[in-house]
């Protein structure tokens, strides 16, 4: 069995998240207001990001993908996922904010599903039919 679609969905999630944080942490006084966030909130999340990315990249290019890495990775997106979309009913965030958080959540449920198949967990059950 090859480790290569959990190495990809390793390295997708590196990306974004990088791509993310590279983005929210330079431009967090910008954001903030758009978004309904205090500055500071960016800045920590962006900064989050970029060391999780940073993490997710170096675990996706060892020679061997920790499978027990992978699925802490897996969970930590079922949990961003469920806060982003809390954060989007409940917290004071404008429009846009809410449509990020939901878009976030939405994100994070699809690559935490890809890295769980990838994982081998997701498969569907064979089901048999005696006639």
């Amino acid at each position: 069995m090859t480790d290569r679609p959990l190495r990809e969905a390793l390295l997708i999630d590196g990306v974004l998240s990088g791509l993310t944080g590279l983005v929210a942490t330079p431009l967090a006084g910008v954001l903030a207001e758009p978004l309904g966030l205090p500055t500071s909130a960016l800045l920590v999340g962006g900064l989050c990001c970029v060391a999780y990315a940073a993490a997710l990249l170096v675990a996706a290019t060892r020679r061997v993908v920790s499978r027990r890495f992978a699925a802490v990775v897996v969970d930590i997106n079922v949990v961003s996922a469920l806060g982003s979309a809390v954060l989007a009913i409940v917290a004071p965030l404008t429009t846009a904010g809410g449509v990020v958080f939901v878009a976030l959540a939405v994100a994070l449920v699809v690559l935490a599903t890809v890295q769980w198949r990838a994982l081998g967990q997701g498969k569907p059950a064979k089901i048999e039919v005696n006639s």
